[in-house]
């Protein structure tokens, strides 16, 4: 058994574990830094596979090594506890079993294979806001969607409908098989914002980083309906005001604002 060992930032989190996932790893361990972000152990039978991956790896100390033979799945899964995320989710790997508690919606974690397993703290910002904000009546559109979670979550809210796009057709495969399996009613495809008629949404959800946030803050202007807001986030709090001034420019007001461990999320509605 081979270990490849990988130091990353917060922000990387998410992308290195799904692309570490593709790679036919047996299982991944987190570990949080002190400093700040991540160091993340994924466990090979072969090597050369261990080594071939640690290559394609944009990342800075990236390790191979021996360890000893044990059965590095069920380590890994046992790493993986069950979170409450703000006052209604109960978020769960799809392995365990334990109860949900009451009043809460169980949110099982994706598996995996694309961006946003749900535990990064600007998936539960965003998944907080969805909270504030999704009521019945609504359509929700999850732009940048990765691995579903919230589209599903906006779903187990009682949304009136969900669309959700992502322009890696990988996650939307991710994302079709994840909310195929709980059964979701989200009208799922690959593309951006570009391909929503205008006014056809009444919130948008972008979990995303800052740059893309300025590439496409018009388009999802573009396609809110009348009172209709944004939650955006994916940036840390020194972004934040530029991400604020962005959308002012745009005519919206900065109605909500949650921080979490350095990250923010915005809830924006047109003055």
């Amino acid at each position: 058994m081979f270990r490849l060992t990988v130091e990353c930032r917060a922000a990387e989190r998410d992308g290195l574990v799904a692309e570490l996932s593709d790679s036919g790893t047996g299982g991944i361990v987190e570990h949080d830094l002190f400093e700040g972000g991540c160091r993340l152990e994924a466990f090979f039978e072969d090597k050369a596979a261990a080594a071939a991956v640690a290559g394609r790896i944009s990342a800075s100390n990236v390790t191979v090594e021996a360890c000893e033979d044990r059965d590095w799945v069920a380590y890994s899964q046992a790493q993986w506890e069950p979170e409450l995320v703000g006052v209604r989710f109960f978020l769960v790997p799809s392995w365990r079993n334990d109860p949900t508690p009451a009043g809460r919606l169980r949110l099982m974690m994706p598996p995996g294979s694309a961006p946003g397993t749900g535990f990064h703290p600007a998936t539960q910002l965003a998944l907080q806001a969805l909270e504030r904000r999704v009521r019945s009546g609504r359509r929700v559109f999850d732009l940048g969607t990765g691995s579903g979670i919230l589209a599903l979550g906006a779903v187990l809210l009682g949304a009136d409908r969900v669309i959700a796009c992502d322009i890696e057709t990988a996650a939307v495969e991710a994302a079709a098989s994840y909310l195929r399996e709980a059964g979701a009613p989200v009208s799922l495809f690959a593309g951006s914002a570009r391909s929503v008629r205008s006014g056809a949404v009444d919130l948008l959800v972008g979990n995303l980083n800052a740059a893309a946030i300025r590439q496409l803050a018009s388009e999802m202007a573009r396609v809110l309906a009348t009172g209709g807001e944004v939650i955006v986030t994916g940036f840390e709090s020194y972004e934040a005001e530029r991400v604020e001034h962005l959308f002012a420019g745009l005519g919206f007001a900065c109605h909500d604002r949650i921080e979490s461990s350095g990250w923010v999320c915005l809830i924006c509605g047109r003055n």
